[in-house]
């Protein structure tokens, strides 16, 4: 069913596949109308991580068993953003850089750009980066 709010924004399927031929799949829909729902798993050979949805209070009643869905995401994300603000200031203290660095937002941007590329084509798109500079090695 096609949506009312933004149509080129349907459930989109991303597949990826890094330079040492791991595949990483993204299941993406931006109009979910139920809330924010964030999930993530990491499957390997030897076992799984996962991010899952999972609330510290569910209700059962009648027979079914849930929980709330946020509509979006500051409650969840809220401790986990004050901890990378204060990484940032104590490394600014420091001296030493912790975290993301400028190439690894243009390397994010390049992918980005690929997805839109595959998207709008229908095609596998190449995502060409050039070694990091030695700064950021």
């Amino acid at each position: 069913m096609a949506s009312t709010k933004a149509p080129t924004r349907q459930p989109q399927l991303i597949v990826l596949e890094t330079d040492r031929r791991a595949v990483v799949y993204i299941e993406l829909y931006l109009d979910a109308g139920y809330g924010y729902d964030m999930r993530a798993e990491v499957v390997c050979e030897d076992g799984t991580v996962s991010l899952s949805p999972t609330p510290p209070i569910s209700i059962r009643q009648k027979g079914l068993e849930g929980f709330e869905v946020e509509s979006d995401w500051r409650r969840r994300f809220a401790e986990a953003y004050a901890n990378q603000m204060r990484g940032w200031v104590n490394s600014i203290r420091s001296g030493k850089s912790v975290g993301s660095s400028a190439w690894d937002g243009y390397v994010a941007s390049k992918t980005a750009e690929a997805c839109l590329t595959a998207l709008r084509t229908g095609m596998r798109a190449q995502i060409d980066v050039e070694q990091a500079p030695t700064l950021y090695r």
